[in-house]
């Protein structure tokens, strides 16, 4: 299919103009008129990644974190030199999704963590539907291991709460923000990629769980579900980057 029309999909499927996001969601690099029969996804637009979708022979790249941010210098210098010039080099189109991936109700990350875990679909949760509330009755050891089954690598766990949790909010990424919210609107979990130092006393006195996993890792899942959905009209691959942040 052409870019444009594979761009027109996800634009109907994840509705961009529907976010205030701090980036570009859409095409970011490429030729709309491009054919694209191959599409390799990954989680971030790094130079490893973008080089690894050229020796697949990608015809373009999707990913959750692209090149361009809100406050970011605009100037094509250092590493931002090095991707584009990588991507225009090989005629390969860069699309990026962001705010858009992470809550869209089914294949976005927050869902698709959710079903990755055995937890069921979640319930909207937070400021812009930023996150989901789950109810269940999970045991925190339970907890860590399907996390550490999933992942391969085991989460930092502040393990203040019950010896059962029942409510759990998931803000995958950098949801490090929203931990207080959440305690204060009664789970007893929160799952996220990031936290920040205060965080901990946030857990401790709310007598919650919290678990970091890493903004890498919390976030992948979302554009691999985004492949398996366009696996029927394009060839897909996700280029997996060991990357413990």
């Amino acid at each position: 299919m052409k870019l444009v029309e594979l761009e027109a999909r996800l634009a109907k499927l994840l509705q961009p103009e529907l976010h205030a996001d701090c980036c570009p969601n859409g095409l970011q690099v490429g030729r709309e008129g491009r054919e694209v029969n191959r599409l390799a996804l990954a989680v971030s637009a790094t130079l490893e990644v973008i080089q690894q979708a050229i020796a697949w022979g990608a015809d373009a790249l999707l990913t959750h974190h692209g090149l361009f941010w809100q406050g970011a210098s605009p100037c094509l210098t250092g590493p931002l030199q090095s991707r584009v010039k990588a991507l225009l080099g090989a005629d390969l189109a860069l699309l990026s999704y962001h705010l858009p991936l992470d809550r869209h109700p089914l294949l976005g990350n927050n869902a698709q963590l959710g079903l990755q875990l055995g937890l069921g679909q979640g319930q909207a949760w937070g400021p812009a539907n930023a996150g989901l509330r789950f109810q269940l009755q999970l045991t925190p050891q339970e907890l860590v291991k399907r996390i550490s089954d999933l992942l391969g690598q085991a989460p930092r766990h502040l393990d203040f709460g019950p010896t059962e949790i029942r409510q759990m909010v998931i803000v995958t990424g950098g949801g490090q923000n929203y931990v207080a919210t959440a305690f204060a609107e009664g789970a007893d979990c929160f799952v996220t990629g990031l936290l920040d130092e205060p965080n901990y006393a946030a857990a401790q006195e709310a007598k919650a769980h919290l678990f970091g996993l890493g903004h890498h890792a919390s976030e992948q899942f979302g554009v691999r579900a985004l492949g398996q959905w366009l696996g029927n009209d394009l060839e897909c691959k996700f280029i997996q980057t060991r990357n413990p942040l």
